[in-house]
C-alpha cells in the first residue's frame, strides 16, 4: 500500500527530472514536458518543485484557458519574486512589455540563486506571454 498523495509508476521520469534539475550547468536551460491531457504532467512536475524546494528557489506560472490574461502566464512568478504586475500601474499590458517583464524576471532570478522555474499549461496562455 502506498501513502495518500504518493507518485507511483513514474520512478524513471522523475529520476530524470531530478538529474535535469540538479545539474550544476550554469546559465539557463528549457526542459519541456508534453503529452496527451491526463497522463500526469503536473503531479509529475509538482514532485519534482516539492523535492527540489529546499534546494532551489521554486517560481510557478500557470495559464487559464478560462481567463487569459494578459501575460498572465507570468503572473505567478512576478509576484513571487515581489515584482509589479504588469498593468498594475493602470497602463494596459500589451506585448510591448512583455520584454520589461522578461528583464525583471531575469534580473531577480539571477539574484536568486538557483531556482526552477515551472510553466504549466503553456498551450493556454496568451501569445505576449509565450513569446515572452
Amino acid at each position: 500500500m502506498t501513502a495518500a498523495g504518493e507518485l507511483v509508476g513514474r520512478t524513471v521520469e522523475l529520476a530524470r527530472l531530478r538529474a535535469f534539475a540538479s545539474s550544476t550547468t550554469s546559465g539557463y536551460r528549457l526542459l519541456v514536458i508534453a503529452g496527451d491531457a491526463g497522463i500526469g504532467k503536473t503531479r509529475l512536475v509538482d514532485e519534482l518543485a516539492a523535492r527540489a524546494a529546499s534546494a532551489r528557489r521554486i517560481l510557478r506560472g500557470r495559464a487559464d484557458e478560462h481567463e487569459p490574461a494578459p501575460l498572465g502566464l507570468w503572473h505567478g512568478p512576478i509576484e513571487q519574486l515581489g515584482l509589479p504586475r504588469p498593468g498594475s500601474d493602470g497602463a494596459t499590458p500589451t506585448s510591448e512589455l512583455r520584454w520589461d517583464v522578461v528583464d525583471g524576471l531575469g534580473g531577480e532570478l539571477r539574484a536568486a540563486g538557483a531556482a526552477l522555474l515551472v510553466v504549466d499549461d503553456l498551450h493556454w496562455a496568451d501569445q505576449p506571454s509565450v513569446r515572452a
